[in-house]
């Protein structure tokens, strides 16, 4: 116990600040997730084809954006990048939620667990309070009614998401949290519901996040290795976020999630799944599961903190617009109906000059018009 309180102790004095987004060193402990040994990146764009977009690249760049991509029908269209590569890892943040409601689909899918089930039929701490009514749908439509700062002793006035951040037993600090809510009374952003839906993956499948990632996802997608934070050596994955990948990989999921589930042919997630992530679970009508679906249009988001929550000043061109979005507008856009993926990387934008809807609007009326 008092190593694992050191070890946090020294997280909390080493850690850098989430600028640059692209420092992923600091993440370790690690677990690999092992891509495709044959991996390939989409096609270098040809230049001419990003000459309409000049003036939405000089408005994306400047900010402190290191990379956007773009995809038109499968098709890069766009690849630009400062002080970072297609080479290079990122911290995904909260985009890495997706992915993970992505691998539920999946377990569902080869019965390992059911999606309407309690999540007390793996969780045993759950079984003797008002948690045993939580059903993984709940943590997965962010409505599961459980505290969502987690009060823990000796905060001394920090964040509430530093030891879940960065505390060494994190599957016992989620399973620990109690319930103030009924499930379904109320949709709150939560990082917990994401690490609980982590734990019951590994305990459902019997296998590592990190290895159920590459079998069922990383390797079937010809992704190149990433990798994901533990909390201590051999220990919990976090599933909340810090899914450390690269840019043409976050493609991939993004035309995944487009095409419902297929990708080259496979059919990697039942199409169907995608009707139910993709039906909104709360009364703003922008979030389904563990997927955003509505610009955030001069609203806060319940359960994310002011200084990052970015307002949209439109809505979106095409209203059935899916994205992932991560903390500092780490942000997959995905239009089914103009054929679209774009991804932007970087650290935090300028909250008065930025403006996610404008950015993704932009692209979409440009390539209306070319």
């Amino acid at each position: 116990m008092a190593s694992n309180s050191l070890k946090y102790l020294q997280r909390l004095l080493s850690y850098p600040g989430i600028r640059p987004i692209t420092d992923t060193d600091w993440f370790a402990p690690r677990a690999k997730v092992a891509g495709c040994a044959h991996a390939s990146a989409f096609a270098a764009p040809p230049i001419a084809d990003q000459e309409i977009l000049q003036p939405l690249l000089a408005d994306v760049f400047a900010q402190p954006t290191q990379a956007f991509l773009v995809l038109h029908d499968g098709r890069l269209i766009v690849e630009r990048y400062r002080d970072y590569s297609r080479q290079s890892l990122s911290n995904s943040m909260s985009m890495m939620k997706t992915v993970l409601a992505l691998l539920l689909a999946i377990a569902e899918a080869d019965g390992a667990l059911d999606i309407a089930a309690p999540a007390a039929q793996w969780l045993p701490e759950w079984r003797q309070d008002r948690r045993r009514e939580i059903r993984l749908a709940d943590l997965l439509a962010m409505q599961s009614g459980l505290r969502s700062d987690l009060r823990w002793p000796g905060r001394y006035g920090l964040p509430d998401i530093l030891p879940l951040y960065m505390g060494t037993d994190i599957a016992h600090l989620a399973l620990s949290v109690p319930a103030v809510a009924a499930p379904g009374a109320y949709w709150e952003y939560n990082n917990l519901n994401s690490q609980i839906l982590g734990i019951v993956l590994e305990r459902a499948t019997g296998h590592s996040f990190a290895d159920y990632l590459s079998v069922k996802l990383w390797q079937p997608l010809a992704c190149s290795d990433a990798y994901v934070y533990l909390d201590r050596p051999q220990g919990q994955a976090h599933t909340f976020t810090a899914l450390l990948a690269h840019p043409h990989d976050w493609l991939r999921i993004a035309e995944l999630i487009r095409h419902r589930g297929d990708y080259a042919g496979q059919q990697l997630i039942p199409a169907a799944w995608f009707e139910r992530m993709e039906q909104p679970r709360n009364s703003d009508a922008d979030y389904g599961y563990h997927l955003w679906l509505k610009a955030h249009r001069k609203r806060r988001v319940r359960g994310i903190p002011e200084a990052e929550h970015f307002f949209a000043s439109a809505d979106f061109v095409d209203p059935a617009t899916l994205y992932l979005e991560g903390m500092h507008q780490q942000t997959i856009f995905i239009s089914r109906r103009e054929r679209l993926v774009a991804l932007r990387i970087g650290a935090k934008p300028d909250k008065r000059r930025w403006d996610s809807s404008h950015v993704w609007n932009g692209l979409l009326r440009a390539l209306a018009h070319a």
